[in-house]
C-alpha cells in the first residue's frame, strides 16, 4: 500500500514522505474524439484524478483497510455521488454504485497525510479557455459526445450538432454550491488559470483592424509554410513529430492560406464588435496604464462571460459568485492581454479575485507542502523569460485558426505535449523544484509533497518519489558549496 511499509509482522508506520504529481488535464471539447473533462479532489488521506465524463471504463476505487482508507466513505466518494446523481437524475444510494465510471485514478495515503482535517476537501479545476466566439470554430468549450445511463453502465453517446459543454459545467458547479451549503461547507475551490481565452480573443479582434496589414501576414504565412515544408522534405524527418508536421504542412501549402476566407461566423461576430465599437473597450494599447489594462480585461471577461449560461439559466458569473473559498490563478491565456504591458510587469487582474496570485500558490498543512500551479512557466520555449517567441508563435497560430486550420495545430501540439520525452523533461523538472524547495526551506523536508498543475491539457497522474529520491541523490553528491542547476521560474 502507498505510503506505508510493514516493519514486523502486523506492524505498519508511515514509510517516507511521497511525492505525488497530478496535471488536473483540461475542459475542453474536440470535433472529432472524446472530450477532456477533467478535475481533481484532494482530502485529508488521498489525492483523486478524476472525470466529467466518462467514457464507459470502470475503474475499481480502492480500500485500504490498513491505513483505515475505503474511498466509499469518503467526502471525494460523498461530492462524486451527488454529481452523478445530479447529472444522471438518480437516487444518492443508486450513484454511489457508478462512482469508479467517474475516477481515472486514485493515490492512498496514510491518515492525516494532505489535509489537517478529516472534514476538508479541496476541487482543483483546470483550463477551461471560456471563449468569447462562443460556439464559433475557435471554440473549444465544445464536444461532439455526452453520456447516458443504460443498464447500470455509463455508455457515451455521440451528439448531433456543435454542442456546448458550458450546460455540463454549468451543473458542476451547482454541484458545488449544493455540497458546500448542505453536505460540507469546508469545501475549497482552486481554479488553475487559463479560465478565458483573453489572448486568443484579443489576437482576432486585433487582426479586423487593418485588412491589407492581415493580406500582408497570411501571405508571409505562406511563404514560411513553404519554406519549412521544404525543409523538413529535404531532412527526411525520423522522429514522430518532424513527420506529422511534414503531413500538416502538405495540407497548408496546397490550399494558400491567403486565399482562404476568414470564417463567416467569426468575422459576423467581430463585425458586430465594431458596429457598436464594443472593441475599443477591449483592445489594449501601449499607451495604457495599469488601471486601464485591468478595466479592459473586466469588460472583455464580462462579455465572455455573457454568452455562457449553465442548466438552470444563470451566468457562469453568477455561479462562480455562489461558490464560496476559491482561488483563482492566472494563466497565461487569461493573464496576458496582447503582452504590450509584460515590460513593465502591469497584467491584467480578475475583476472579482480576492487573491491576485500568479501562476502558483504554495500552501501547506502539519503533514504536507503543496503547489497549485499552472504550468506556463515550465514550458521551455514560452515561460516568462521567452515570452516573445511564444507570443509570436501563438499569434500564427490564432491566423491559422481563422482560415479553418486549427485542426492541424492542436493536432500536433496534443501530440507534442503527449510526448514521452516532454512529459519525462516536465517530471524531471517537478523533482527539481521539490528539492530546491527542501533546500529553502528544511522543516518541509519530511512532509508529503503534492504538486497539482494545469496548463498542458493532458491529464496525467503519477506517485514520482522515486523520480525525486534520484534527483536528490544525485544533487547531494555534489562538491560542498555547489548548487543543482535549478531551472529559472517565478514560482
Amino acid at each position: 500500500m502507498a505510503g506505508v511499509e510493514r516493519t514486523q509482522p502486523n506492524t505498519l508506520k508511515p514509510a517516507l514522505a511521497q511525492v505525488i504529481y497530478m496535471d488536473a488535464g483540461a475542459w475542453q471539447g474536440r470535433e472529432q474524439g472524446m472530450p477532456t473533462m477533467t478535475f481533481g479532489l484532494i482530502e485529508h488521506n488521498a489525492v483523486a484524478l478524476c472525470s466529467y465524463f466518462s467514457d464507459g471504463s470502470w475503474v475499481q476505487p480502492p480500500v485500504a483497510p490498513e491505513v483505515s482508507f475505503n474511498f466509499s466513505t469518503t467526502n471525494m466518494a460523498r461530492f462524486l455521488s451527488l454529481l452523478i446523481s445530479q447529472k444522471y437524475n438518480l437516487k444518492p444510494a443508486q450513484a454511489q454504485s457508478l462512482l469508479g465510471y467517474h475516477i481515472k485514478e486514485v493515490i492512498p495515503l496514510p491518515p492525516n497525510s494532505l489535509l489537517d482535517q478529516a472534514d476538508e476537501l479541496r476541487i482543483c479545476v483546470p483550463d477551461l479557455h471560456l471563449h468569447f466566439f462562443k460556439d464559433t470554430y475557435l471554440d473549444n468549450f465544445i464536444t461532439h459526445y455526452g453520456n447516458t445511463l443504460s443498464g447500470g453502465r455509463i455508455v457515451p453517446v455521440k451528439l448531433s450538432g456543435r454542442t456546448s459543454m458550458e450546460g455540463d459545467f454549468g451543473l458542476f458547479l451547482n454541484v458545488i454550491e449544493q455540497f458546500q451549503k448542505s453536505v460540507l461547507k469546508n469545501t475549497r475551490v482552486d481554479f488553475l488559470g487559463d479560465m478565458y481565452e483573453l489572448w486568443e480573443t484579443v489576437s482576432v479582434v486585433g487582426c479586423f483592424t487593418d485588412a491589407e496589414e492581415v493580406k500582408r501576414f497570411y501571405k508571409a504565412l505562406d511563404d514560411l509554410a513553404q519554406w519549412l515544408y521544404n525543409e523538413l522534405k529535404q531532412k527526411q524527418p525520423t522522429d514522430v513529430r518532424g513527420r506529422q508536421l511534414k503531413k500538416y504542412l502538405e495540407k497548408l501549402i496546397t490550399d494558400k492560406m491567403s486565399a482562404s476566407p476568414i470564417d463567416a461566423q467569426v468575422k459576423k461576430q467581430v463585425d458586430q464588435l465594431y458596429s457598436n465599437r464594443s472593441a475599443d473597450n477591449f483592445l489594449v494599447t501601449a499607451q495604457d496604464s495599469k488601471d486601464k489594462v485591468e478595466e479592459k480585461a473586466k469588460y472583455m471577461k464580462r462579455l465572455i462571460l455573457g454568452k455562457h449560461h449553465g442548466r438552470d439559466g444563470r451566468s457562469l458569473e453568477e455561479l462562480f459568485d455562489a461558490i464560496h473559498s476559491k482561488l483563482f490563478l492566472y494563466g497565461n491565456h487569461d493573464n496576458y492581454v496582447v503582452g504590450l504591458n509584460e515590460c513593465n510587469s502591469t497584467f491584467c487582474l480578475w475583476g472579482w479575485e480576492v487573491e491576485p496570485w500568479r501562476f502558483s500558490f504554495n500552501l501547506g498543512s502539519t503533514n504536507s507542502s503543496w503547489m497549485l500551479a499552472h504550468g506556463h512557466n515550465l514550458d521551455k520555449f514560452n515561460n516568462d523569460s521567452a515570452a516573445g517567441v511564444g507570443r509570436m508563435i501563438t499569434g500564427i497560430l490564432v491566423l491559422y485558426e481563422l482560415k479553418k486550420r486549427g485542426d492541424l495545430i492542436r493536432d500536433f501540439e496534443g501530440l507534442f505535449r503527449s510526448d514521452p520525452e516532454v512529459r519525462l523533461d516536465h517530471l524531471k523538472q517537478i523533482a527539481r523544484l521539490c528539492y530546491g524547495h527542501e533546500k529553502r526551506f528544511p522543516a518541509e523536508r519530511r512532509k508529503h509533497k503534492l504538486f497539482v498543475f494545469a496548463h498542458t491539457h493532458q491529464p496525467y497522474f503519477k506517485n514520482m518519489t522515486n523520480e525525486y529520491r534520484i534527483w536528490s541523490g544525485m544533487a547531494d553528491l555534489l562538491q560542498q558549496g555547489s548548487k543543482p542547476q535549478l531551472e529559472k521560474r517565478n514560482f
